[in-house]
């Protein structure tokens, strides 16, 4: 499989992103990652480079794509699907997706527990 590169932007807690990182490195190795963000927010080990091109102002225009064409709650994921993500809304859930990504991309097995 050829090389891919990888464009992220975001912008604050950088949680979520180290795991995308990560995931990347370990599925796409050879890739070029380039993090796109904001003076203030942390670095983020595993990019290739980190552009700081938004400015402190945050008057940046972002477009956006509808959730309901994207993404799918977890609990109606199904075969039949079209989404092309699951998306875990709320804090309940986003502490459950970095535990199952964390599992998932470790070297070792571990055992989930809630």
């Amino acid at each position: 499989m050829p090389d891919i590169n990888f464009v992220f932007f975001h912008v604050g807690d950088v949680e979520q992103p180290r795991l995308l990182v990560k995931s990347i490195r370990k599925f796409n190795p050879g890739s070029n990652i380039y993090f796109i963000t904001d003076s203030a927010t942390e670095s983020i080990v595993g990019v290739t480079d980190t552009l700081r091109i938004i400015s402190d102002s945050k008057k940046y225009d972002m477009g956006y794509i509808d959730e309901s064409v994207i993404c799918t709650l977890p609990e109606f994921a199904t075969t039949q699907e079209t989404s092309y993500s699951v998306h875990f809304k709320g804090e309940k859930r986003k502490k459950l997706m970095l535990k199952a990504a964390e599992f998932m991309l470790s070297d070792k097995p571990k055992i989930l527990s809630s």
